[in-house]
Protein backbone atom coordinates (compact mmCIF):
# COMPACT_ATOMS: atom_id res chain seq x y z
CA UNK A 1 0.00 0.00 0.00
CA UNK A 2 2.28 2.58 0.89
CA UNK A 3 4.46 1.82 -2.49
CA UNK A 4 1.51 2.53 -4.16
CA UNK A 5 0.90 5.90 -2.50
CA UNK A 6 4.91 6.34 -2.90
CA UNK A 7 4.50 5.71 -6.51
CA UNK A 8 0.96 8.00 -6.96
CA UNK A 9 2.96 10.87 -5.40
CA UNK A 10 5.49 10.86 -7.86
CA UNK A 11 3.50 10.27 -10.90
CA UNK A 12 1.83 13.57 -9.75
CA UNK A 13 5.09 15.46 -8.75
CA UNK A 14 6.49 14.81 -12.54
CA UNK A 15 3.03 15.47 -14.35
CA UNK A 16 3.26 18.64 -12.45
CA UNK A 17 6.68 19.61 -13.25
CA UNK A 18 6.25 18.83 -16.97
CA UNK A 19 3.17 21.32 -17.07
CA UNK A 20 5.39 23.63 -15.16
CA UNK A 21 8.43 23.28 -17.62
CA UNK A 22 5.84 23.60 -20.70
CA UNK A 23 4.45 26.70 -19.22
CA UNK A 24 7.83 28.31 -18.89
CA UNK A 25 8.11 27.47 -22.23
CA UNK A 26 5.14 28.25 -24.20
CA UNK A 27 5.24 30.72 -27.36
CA UNK A 28 6.02 34.71 -26.40
CA UNK A 29 3.88 37.46 -28.00
CA UNK A 30 5.20 40.60 -29.43
CA UNK A 31 3.06 43.51 -28.82
CA UNK A 32 3.90 46.79 -31.45
CA UNK A 33 1.37 49.48 -30.11
CA UNK A 34 -0.86 46.62 -29.12
CA UNK A 35 -0.43 45.29 -32.49
CA UNK A 36 0.10 41.35 -32.55
CA UNK A 37 2.79 41.03 -34.78
CA UNK A 38 2.76 37.10 -36.37
CA UNK A 39 5.96 35.05 -37.32
CA UNK A 40 5.15 32.27 -39.74
CA UNK A 41 7.66 29.89 -39.26
CA UNK A 42 10.67 31.08 -36.23
CA UNK A 43 9.01 32.13 -33.19
CA UNK A 44 10.80 34.17 -30.54
CA UNK A 45 12.54 32.48 -27.58
CA UNK A 46 14.44 33.46 -24.47
CA UNK A 47 18.37 32.22 -24.99
CA UNK A 48 20.65 30.92 -22.61
CA UNK A 49 21.92 34.23 -21.82
CA UNK A 50 18.02 34.91 -20.66
CA UNK A 51 17.38 37.87 -23.65
CA UNK A 52 14.77 37.46 -26.30
CA UNK A 53 15.67 36.89 -29.64
CA UNK A 54 13.08 37.63 -32.44
CA UNK A 55 13.39 36.97 -36.40
CA UNK A 56 14.77 40.63 -37.28
CA UNK A 57 12.69 41.39 -40.44
CA UNK A 58 9.24 40.92 -38.95
CA UNK A 59 9.68 43.01 -35.60
CA UNK A 60 12.18 45.83 -37.72
CA UNK A 61 9.45 46.48 -40.30
CA UNK A 62 6.83 46.80 -37.65
CA UNK A 63 8.81 49.50 -36.21
CA UNK A 64 9.03 51.05 -39.58
CA UNK A 65 12.49 49.84 -40.62
CA UNK A 66 13.87 48.59 -43.61
CA UNK A 67 16.29 45.51 -43.41
CA UNK A 68 19.13 44.37 -45.58
CA UNK A 69 20.68 40.83 -45.73
CA UNK A 70 24.02 41.01 -46.96
CA UNK A 71 24.67 36.32 -46.84
CA UNK A 72 28.54 36.72 -48.17
CA UNK A 73 29.02 38.80 -44.87
CA UNK A 74 26.35 37.76 -42.67
CA UNK A 75 25.63 41.01 -41.92
CA UNK A 76 22.11 42.55 -41.35
CA UNK A 77 21.67 46.13 -42.12
CA UNK A 78 18.42 47.93 -40.12
CA UNK A 79 17.23 51.67 -41.02
CA UNK A 80 14.97 53.64 -40.39
CA UNK A 81 14.84 57.79 -41.38
CA UNK A 82 18.19 59.02 -39.86
CA UNK A 83 19.31 55.39 -37.55
CA UNK A 84 21.20 53.05 -39.19
CA UNK A 85 21.89 49.36 -36.99
CA UNK A 86 24.73 46.64 -38.18
CA UNK A 87 24.77 43.64 -36.73
CA UNK A 88 26.83 40.82 -37.61
CA UNK A 89 25.72 36.97 -37.31
CA UNK A 90 28.27 35.62 -34.18
CA UNK A 91 29.14 39.18 -32.23
CA UNK A 92 27.61 40.55 -29.58
CA UNK A 93 28.19 44.05 -31.08
CA UNK A 94 26.07 46.64 -33.24
CA UNK A 95 26.59 49.79 -34.91
CA UNK A 96 24.93 52.09 -34.65
CA UNK A 97 25.46 55.23 -36.57
CA UNK A 98 28.97 54.70 -36.84
CA UNK A 99 29.77 54.31 -33.08
CA UNK A 100 29.76 50.94 -31.43
CA UNK A 101 27.37 49.41 -28.97
CA UNK A 102 27.71 45.97 -27.08
CA UNK A 103 24.84 43.77 -25.96
CA UNK A 104 25.32 40.98 -23.86
CA UNK A 105 24.12 38.06 -26.13
CA UNK A 106 24.26 37.52 -29.43
CA UNK A 107 22.93 37.84 -32.80
CA UNK A 108 22.59 33.80 -34.49
CA UNK A 109 20.56 31.85 -37.09
CA UNK A 110 17.56 29.93 -36.07
CA UNK A 111 16.14 27.76 -38.84
CA UNK A 112 17.05 29.88 -41.28
CA UNK A 113 16.24 33.40 -39.69
CA UNK A 114 18.03 35.38 -38.50
CA UNK A 115 17.49 36.42 -35.06
CA UNK A 116 18.23 39.22 -32.80
CA UNK A 117 17.88 40.69 -29.46
CA UNK A 118 14.36 42.82 -29.16
CA UNK A 119 15.26 45.52 -26.95
CA UNK A 120 18.49 46.61 -28.58
CA UNK A 121 17.00 46.95 -31.72
CA UNK A 122 13.89 48.37 -30.28
CA UNK A 123 15.44 50.94 -28.18
CA UNK A 124 18.07 51.42 -31.04
CA UNK A 125 15.05 52.25 -33.28
CA UNK A 126 13.36 54.82 -30.52
CA UNK A 127 10.56 52.50 -28.75
CA UNK A 128 10.55 51.34 -25.01
CA UNK A 129 10.41 48.11 -24.63
CA UNK A 130 8.02 45.98 -21.35
CA UNK A 131 8.53 42.48 -20.76
CA UNK A 132 5.34 41.32 -19.05
CA UNK A 133 6.08 37.93 -17.66
CA UNK A 134 2.98 36.62 -16.24
CA UNK A 135 1.47 36.28 -20.08
CA UNK A 136 5.40 36.08 -21.20
CA UNK A 137 4.55 39.39 -23.80
CA UNK A 138 6.75 42.09 -24.94
CA UNK A 139 4.94 45.76 -25.48
CA UNK A 140 7.04 47.72 -27.97
CA UNK A 141 5.88 51.61 -27.47
CA UNK A 142 6.80 53.81 -30.63
CA UNK A 143 6.08 57.47 -30.98
CA UNK A 144 4.38 57.30 -27.33
CA UNK A 145 1.96 54.41 -28.82
CA UNK A 146 1.21 56.16 -32.27
CA UNK A 147 2.15 54.54 -35.51
CA UNK A 148 3.43 57.08 -38.01
CA UNK A 149 2.43 56.24 -41.93
CA UNK A 150 6.06 56.53 -43.65
CA UNK A 151 6.50 59.55 -45.77
CA UNK A 152 3.53 61.13 -44.42
CA UNK A 153 3.50 65.02 -45.54
CA UNK A 154 2.32 65.82 -41.85
CA UNK A 155 4.24 67.88 -39.29
CA UNK A 156 3.98 65.08 -36.75
CA UNK A 157 5.73 65.92 -32.96
CA UNK A 158 5.70 63.32 -30.12
CA UNK A 159 6.95 64.73 -26.99
CA UNK A 160 8.88 62.77 -24.17
CA UNK A 161 5.82 61.65 -21.28
CA UNK A 162 7.44 63.97 -19.02
CA UNK A 163 7.39 67.29 -21.32
CA UNK A 164 6.43 70.49 -19.61
CA UNK A 165 3.44 70.88 -22.32
CA UNK A 166 1.59 67.78 -20.82
CA UNK A 167 1.32 67.08 -25.30
CA UNK A 168 0.87 63.34 -26.04
CA UNK A 169 1.24 64.15 -29.77
CA UNK A 170 1.17 67.52 -31.77
CA UNK A 171 -0.23 66.86 -35.41
CA UNK A 172 -0.30 69.82 -38.22
CA UNK A 173 -1.95 70.19 -41.59
CA UNK A 174 -0.90 72.40 -44.33
CA UNK A 175 -2.91 73.72 -46.97
CA UNK A 176 -0.10 74.04 -48.98
CA UNK A 177 -0.22 70.09 -49.09
CA UNK A 178 -1.95 67.12 -50.09
CA UNK A 179 -4.87 67.57 -47.97
CA UNK A 180 -7.01 64.28 -49.07
CA UNK A 181 -3.69 62.40 -48.30
CA UNK A 182 -3.13 63.97 -44.76
CA UNK A 183 -6.37 63.70 -44.19
CA UNK A 184 -5.96 59.53 -44.55
CA UNK A 185 -2.89 59.87 -42.40
CA UNK A 186 -4.50 61.79 -39.69
CA UNK A 187 -6.96 59.35 -39.64
CA UNK A 188 -4.50 56.38 -39.52
CA UNK A 189 -2.10 57.71 -36.50
CA UNK A 190 -5.59 58.21 -34.22
CA UNK A 191 -6.76 55.22 -35.02
CA UNK A 192 -3.90 53.35 -33.76
CA UNK A 193 -4.29 54.70 -30.41
CA UNK A 194 -7.77 55.30 -30.30
CA UNK A 195 -9.76 53.54 -32.46
CA UNK A 196 -11.37 54.12 -35.74
CA UNK A 197 -14.85 55.80 -34.60
CA UNK A 198 -12.83 58.09 -32.76
CA UNK A 199 -10.20 58.89 -35.00
CA UNK A 200 -13.05 59.40 -38.42
CA UNK A 201 -14.88 61.66 -36.00
CA UNK A 202 -11.88 63.95 -35.01
CA UNK A 203 -10.97 63.77 -38.83
CA UNK A 204 -13.79 64.32 -40.28
CA UNK A 205 -14.18 67.50 -38.38
CA UNK A 206 -10.96 68.28 -39.69
CA UNK A 207 -12.36 67.63 -43.30
CA UNK A 208 -14.17 71.66 -43.19
CA UNK A 209 -10.31 72.99 -43.86
CA UNK A 210 -11.01 73.11 -47.48
CA UNK A 211 -8.53 75.62 -48.28
CA UNK A 212 -6.95 78.65 -46.47
CA UNK A 213 -10.04 80.47 -45.90
CA UNK A 214 -12.00 77.35 -44.55
CA UNK A 215 -12.50 77.55 -41.07
CA UNK A 216 -12.24 74.08 -38.69
CA UNK A 217 -14.42 75.47 -35.61
CA UNK A 218 -12.18 74.63 -31.94
CA UNK A 219 -13.79 71.35 -30.92
CA UNK A 220 -12.39 69.42 -27.65
CA UNK A 221 -13.41 65.21 -27.21
CA UNK A 222 -12.23 62.86 -24.72
CA UNK A 223 -11.47 59.29 -25.54
CA UNK A 224 -9.28 56.54 -23.55
CA UNK A 225 -9.31 59.62 -20.52
CA UNK A 226 -7.29 61.92 -22.83
CA UNK A 227 -8.21 65.33 -24.20
CA UNK A 228 -8.10 65.81 -27.83
CA UNK A 229 -8.78 69.48 -29.54
CA UNK A 230 -8.58 70.23 -33.20
CA UNK A 231 -8.90 74.01 -34.77
CA UNK A 232 -8.02 76.23 -37.66
CA UNK A 233 -9.28 80.00 -37.83
CA UNK A 234 -9.97 81.08 -41.61
CA UNK A 235 -7.24 82.45 -43.31
CA UNK A 236 -4.96 80.33 -41.20
CA UNK A 237 -2.78 77.73 -43.71
CA UNK A 238 -2.78 74.96 -40.82
CA UNK A 239 -4.92 72.69 -38.89
CA UNK A 240 -3.83 71.70 -35.36
CA UNK A 241 -4.69 68.73 -33.59
CA UNK A 242 -3.55 68.54 -30.28
CA UNK A 243 -3.46 65.05 -28.11
CA UNK A 244 -3.35 65.93 -24.04
CA UNK A 245 -1.31 63.65 -21.94
CA UNK A 246 -4.10 61.77 -19.40
CA UNK A 247 -5.55 63.70 -17.03
CA UNK A 248 -4.93 67.00 -18.49
CA UNK A 249 -8.30 68.69 -18.16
Amino acid sequence: MKKCIALLILVLLLTFSTAAVAGAAGDITVLVNNHKIAFPDQKPYIDKNNRTLVPVRFVSEALGAQVDWNGETRVVTISKKDRTITLKIGESRATVNGQTRYFDTKAVITNSRTMVPLRFISECLGATVEWIAKTRTVRITVNNGYMIPEGTNLYVETPPPNNNNRVDIDIVISVEKNLEKQFADLQSILESKFGYQAAKEITDHCKSKKDRWSEVPDKWWTFNNQKINAGSMAGGYTVQVIVWLPGVK
